[in-house]
This record gives C-alpha cells, structure tokens and sequence, in this order.
C-alpha cells in the first residue's frame, strides 16, 4: 500500500511545488500558466504508471485457505478493513487521473481550439505544398507567447485541425492498453 499511496499523493503535490518555485523563488510573473503547463506535462508522463498502480489495488486471488490476497503483493489481505481503506483512496485516485488528468487536457485544449485549428490550417497548407512544419515552427514565426498552446502542441500537432482533441482520445486508448 505505501507504492499505492506515494505514486498517487506525491505527483499532486509536485504541482503546488512548482508553482511555489516559480511564483516565490523565480518571482515569475507568469507562474499560473507556466505551473499549469509544467504541471500538465508532468501528470501526463506518470499518467499509465499511476493509474496501473490505482486499478491493482482490485486485482486480489482467493487461495486454498479462503481467503483473498493481493496480486500485487501476496502478503497483503484483500478481506480486511485496511484494504477497504485502499480501494475507496484508489477509487478517489481513478477519478483524479485517468479520468481527471486528461478531462483537464481536453478542457485546455477546448479552451484553446479556435487558436489551435488556426494554427493547424497554417501547418497543414504548409505540408500539402511540400514544406516541413510543425505547430511550434507556426507559434515561433508568429511569437506566440501562449504556454498552453505550446505545451500542449503534442496532443494536437498531429491530427486534422478539426481533430483538436484527438489526442486526449489517444490518452485513453494508450491507458486502455497498458493499465486494465
């Protein structure tokens, strides 16, 4: 349980720590969106492992002597009220990432989508006439300052400018794969 508790506690408190760094120590003027930003991309690199973690506190094995382990820890019961305990934080936790994290992503990007499509006409003209481009390569040309925009520019490079969220829905789908 102490895997389960400090993969899913500490990747919520490195956001405030960002924000702390940026808005006391660095003096950033701009630590909302540049602690957002950061924050964004941090919980989205952890996003399979912790979610991975939360759904094997489900997984238990009952034996030959009636009870229910663990699977991820053979030592640890599966029938008391200390496990009970770890699936409601589990639960909490499912909600807070694989469904919180990217609903946030999706929410920036929604926020964002009428400037996101009209980058994405620029890159996507660009490519039909044979020049290589990128989001970014359009939001440096045109010194874009928004963080979001840049940060989340992985989730949108590559799709159809209508298909702005697409890569919310491909986070989904890697979590389908690789965590149930």
């Amino acid at each position: 349980y102490t895997k389960l508790v400090i993969m899913t506690a500490v990747p919520l408190i490195v956001p405030l720590l960002i924000w702390l760094y940026l808005r006391f120590i660095r003096r950033d003027a701009d630590a909302n969106a540049k602690a957002f930003v950061t924050s964004i991309q941090f919980l989205e690199l952890i996003l399979g492992a912790v979610t991975l973690v939360c759904f094997q506190t489900f997984a238990c094995a009952k034996f030959d002597n009636g009870h229910r382990y663990l699977m991820a820890q053979l030592n640890l019961r599966c029938d008391g009220p200390t496990h009970h305990y770890y699936e409601a934080w589990s639960s909490v936790m499912i909600v807070v990432y694989p469904a919180g994290v990217p609903l946030t992503m999706w929410l920036a990007l929604f926020w964002n989508r009428e400037e996101i499509k009209r980058v994405m006409e620029i890159v996507k003209q660009r490519v039909e006439t044979g020049i290589e481009c990128s989001a970014i390569n359009v939001l440096d040309e045109e010194n874009n300052t928004n963080a979001t925009l840049r940060a989340l520019a992985p989730l949108y490079d590559k799709y159809e400018p209508k298909a702005w969220w697409y890569g919310v829905f491909s986070i989904y789908v890697r979590l389908l794969e690789t965590a149930f």
